[in-house]
């Protein structure tokens, strides 16, 4: 029986090649990296410490405090604030796009294919969450073939969501103090 360097079966998991295993492994890293950067920003906006919020989802901190920001609008007079308003919804909703892919990644099997496509197949699973972003991808996502280049794709927006992070959290230590009207989140 034939297994790869770490031992495992090509029977279980096939022959897929050490690129596939390598962009795998960087999406679910990356993944990590803006997870924590994601409580990171959420806590900095409603101004509290390290300890706060860390064991909910960062997914749905970012939804939270995305649609909390966009139904806030911005009160103050300045161009500059509504500046970073925007930039921070648009960051959390590359990171919650990004976390969506990595979501379709590791927790999809792919099995491997005689043609060297990417296949996944990720049981259809309904979701306690009514965005419809998501209720459509767990549509979508019972089969897909996939292009090595949507690998890349998806590792080049998480790469894209990470280098923004220290801007991010710039604003939102500059909209922290409108941190207590974010609504459920900031509650303590």
């Amino acid at each position: 029986m034939n297994a790869d360097a770490f031992g495992i079966p090509e029977t279980i998991l096939g022959n897929h090649e050490e690129r596939f295993y390598g962009a795998v492994g960087r999406i679910a890293c990356l993944a990590a990296l803006v997870e924590q950067n994601l409580l990171h920003v959420h806590q900095v906006l409603h101004g509290e410490g390290q300890d706060w919020h860390r064991n909910r989802p960062a997914g749905s901190l970012a939804k939270e405090d995305r649609d909390h920001l966009a139904a806030l609008g911005v009160t103050g007079d300045s161009s500059g604030e509504l500046d970073d308003v925007a930039e921070v919804i648009k960051y959390f909703n590359s990171a919650i796009g990004a976390l969506e892919r990595r979501h379709a990644v590791v927790h999809s099997a792919w099995p491997a294919q005689r043609s060297g496509d990417y296949f996944r197949h990720r049981p259809v699973r309904r979701t306690r969450s009514d965005d419809a972003i998501v209720e459509a991808a767990n549509r979508a996502d019972a089969t897909e073939r996939l292009s090595f280049e949507w690998f890349l794709e998806s590792i080049k927006l998480f790469v894209e969501v990470a280098m923004s992070f220290n801007q991010v959290c710039s604003m939102a230590n500059r909209l922290s103090p409108r941190g207590s009207e974010l609504g459920p989140g900031a509650t303590r």
